[in-house]
C-alpha cells in the first residue's frame, strides 16, 4: 500500500466506506480500508480499533475530553517496537498474542466459563507449543487466502477436509439486531439526553448523533453504543445505589 500515493489511498478509503451496509463482508471491507491513507504500522494497529480514537474522544464532555490522549493505542505501538521483524504477518500476530488475545478473548472466555463453574483449557497456548509455532516461517501460517495453513495440513491426517476447511464461525452475539430491536428502548432510556447530562461524562449531542448515524446506516457503531449503554447501567447499579441487587434494568417499557 505504501507505494500508492496518499490521495489515491484516500479515494479507496472513501469508496470502501460505502460498503458498510452490505452485511458482514461489507463491514469487513469498510474496516479493512478505513485506515488506507495511513502508514503501514498505523494501518496494522487500526485493525484492532472498535472505533476511530478521535471519534471516541468527541463523545466525552469537553472537561473530560481535554484530559484524554487521543493516542490511546500507544501500548500497542510500544509492542510493535519490541519486535524486530518487519514481516507484516508476524507483527500482527505479536499484537494479537500480547494484547487482543490476553485482554479480550481469553478474558471473557474465562469470566463466562467460571461464572458457570466450567474449567476451560486452551491447549494451543501451551508454552512449548507456542514457542515452536513462533519459529515457523509465516509463509506456512498464511498461504494465499488460507489461514492456519500448516495446522490444517497436519489436521488432514486426522480429520475430513470438509471439517478442516469449512468457513470460520465465531461466537459473536447478534449485537446489531439487539440494538435495533430488543434493546432499542433500553438504549433510548439509558443514553437519553437527561441521563447523559445527569452523569456528566458524555456529550449528549455527540452520543445522540452516534446512535442516529448507526440506525441510519451511516456507520457501524454498535460496539461503541453497547459499551456506552452498559457503562451507564454499571454506574447506576454500583455507584448510584447502595444495594445493587435492587436495581431493575429497564429493557422494555
Amino acid at each position: 500500500w505504501d507505494f500508492l500515493p496518499v490521495f489515491f489511498r484516500r479515494i479507496i478509503k472513501k469508496i470502501s466506506s460505502k460498503f458498510i451496509n452490505f452485511g458482514v463482508l461489507g463491514r469487513r471491507v469498510a474496516k479493512a480500508f478505513y485506515y488506507a491513507d495511513l502508514n503501514e504500522d498505523e494501518r496494522l494497529l487500526g485493525y484492532f480499533y472498535w472505533m476511530d480514537p478521535a471519534l471516541v474522544k468527541d463523545l466525552f464532555v469537553k472537561e473530560v475530553a481535554d484530559k484524554i490522549n487521543v493516542n490511546i493505542m500507544s501500548p500497542l505501538k510500544n509492542s510493535l517496537n519490541d519486535i524486530s521483524t518487519k514481516n507484516k504477518t508476524e507483527r500482527m500476530l505479536h499484537i494479537e498474542r500480547m494484547h487482543f488475545l490476553a485482554d479480550h478473548n481469553l478474558a471473557y472466555t474465562d469470566k463466562m466459563s467460571m461464572a458457570h463453574g466450567v474449567e476451560v483449557r486452551v491447549p494451543f497456548l501451551d508454552v512449548e507449543l507456542a514457542e515452536v509455532a513462533s519459529r515457523i516461517n509465516s509463509k506456512f501460517k498464511q498461504k494465499h487466502k488460507e489461514g492456519k495453513w500448516i495446522l490444517k495440513k497436519v489436521a488432514e491426517k486426522y480429520l475430513p477436509k470438509n471439517i478442516i476447511y469449512r468457513s470460520k464461525t465465531g461466537f459473536g452475539a447478534p449485537l446489531r439486531t439487539w440494538l435495533s430491536n430488543d434493546l432499542k428502548e433500553c438504549v433510548d432510556y439509558y443514553l437519553s439526553e437527561e441521563k447523559l447530562l445527569e452523569r456528566g461524562l458524555f456529550n449528549p449531542e455527540s452520543v445522540t448523533q452516534l446512535i442516529l448515524d448507526d440506525r441510519k446506516g451511516k456507520g457501524d457503531f454498535s460496539y461503541t453504543i453497547f459499551a456506552l449503554l452498559y457503562l451507564e447501567i454499571w454506574f447506576e447499579t454500583f455507584i448510584d445505589n447502595e444495594d445493587p441487587q435492587q436495581v431493575e434494568i429497564k429493557i422494555t417499557k
